[in-house]
Parts: C-alpha cells; structure tokens; sequence
C-alpha cells in the first residue's frame, strides 16, 4: 500500500514538472491574438491595449489585467479575455452604440442609450446630433438622448437632428426638409411608433405631440 502511495505521488509530482515545463516556456507561448466584435477601434489598439506581448508564455499572461486594459478604451464597454491552448490569446470586445452626439470645440461627443459620454470622435452614420439647449442643459440633453434611444434603425438613418428649443420642447430635423415637432419627452415608445409612420407619408411639417392624434401640413 504504501509502495502504491509512493508511487503516486511520484507520477503527480512528474505531471507537475512536466505542466510547469511545457506552461510557463516557449513551448506554449503566444503566438496569436485574437480579436472580436471590434467595430470602431482597431485590432491593433485592442492588442495594445491589453499589454500582451507574443512570446509570453500562455499561462502567464494575466487575463484580468489584459481584459482591463481593453475595457480602458473610451469605445469599448465590456471586455474579456481567455486562453486557447496551446498559443493563443482571445479578445472580445462589446463596443458602445453611439446613439446621439452634440459638438463643442474639442469634436464630437458621443453619448450612449443611457445619456453617458463615453468618447470625443467622429460619430457614426446613425448617430443623431443634438441641438439647442441640448448642447448645453444636461437634464435637456438627457430628455433628447431618451428619445433617440428609442428610434427604430429606419428612423435612426432618417433623423439628421434633435433640437432642443426647451426643457419640454424638442423637434426633429429630418432628411429633406422635414421637421417633426416632439414636444415633450415622454410618451417616447409610443411617439417613436407614430415617426415611423410619418416617415413614409408625405408633408412638410408633422407633429406627433399626441401620438395617437398625428398632424401634417
């Protein structure tokens, strides 16, 4: 019995020798980095970002540490970061929607769903700029961003702006011309449905105050 338990021990103490071994040297270092579900920011500054360097052996590459220094990015939200043995490292990336900016001298600024500055960039296509007291009023621009986060695709790429003539008072600049007055911003889901509709009627001027009584002229 005690012959088993000596021999045993020996085998775990040779699987040890042999994991530190193969784990921790160039037999299984980092050989590629991985990127995934980057839009806005580039492969490069993910990888840079993460402070990994090829070379290093994989299980001693920190991946809290790598995960964090990726999070650190004003774009990206979430991040993590895992092993692929036998030499690779994989990052994935969950990116933050620019849902509306307003500009000031330093650029634009970009805001998420839940009115949150998070970059000063060039904002993508679909994102809508804010104007009037929006620029200016946090609470105002807080009513605006509210409203924008609740655009369907089609109306996100249609919307140029939303201005901001007071605390309950917003109208849209839409594509050709056209402007929808808001009005206050609640009742958002419901007026959202409404726009949509607007959208592909004809007219000039509309006003889906009430979103359940829509006028045109």
């Amino acid at each position: 019995m005690k012959r088993v338990v000596a021999i045993s021990a020996v085998v775990v103490v040779t699987l040890a020798v042999l994991w530190s071994v193969v784990a921790f040297t160039p037999l299984m270092s980092v050989k590629h980095i991985e990127v995934e579900g980057n839009a806005h920011v580039s492969s490069e500054d993910v990888v840079n970002a993460s402070g990994v360097q090829e070379g290093t052996p994989l299980a001693r590459v920190n991946m809290r540490n790598a995960a964090s220094g990726v999070a650190s990015i004003p774009w990206v939200k979430t991040a993590t970061a895992s092993r692929s043995w036998p030499s690779t490292i994989k990052l994935s990336v969950t990116e933050n929607d620019a849902v509306a900016f307003f500009n000031q001298e330093d650029g634009a600024h970009l805001l998420d769903a839940e009115g949150r500055e998070f970059a000063v960039d060039t904002p993508p296509e679909n994102a809508v700029e804010l104007t009037g007291s929006a620029a200016t009023d946090e609470t105002v621009r807080k009513g605006a961003v509210d409203i924008a986060a609740t655009f369907s695709e089609h109306a996100r790429e249609s919307v140029e702006s939303i201005e901001a003539r007071g605390k309950h008072d917003y109208v849209l600049h839409v594509k050709e011309g056209r402007t929808v007055t808001w009005g206050a911003s609640e009742d958002n889901r419901n007026k959202s449905l409404a726009l949509d509709t607007v959208l592909q009627r004809e007219g000039a001027e509309f006003n889906i105050t009430n979103p359940q009584l829509v006028t045109v002229r």
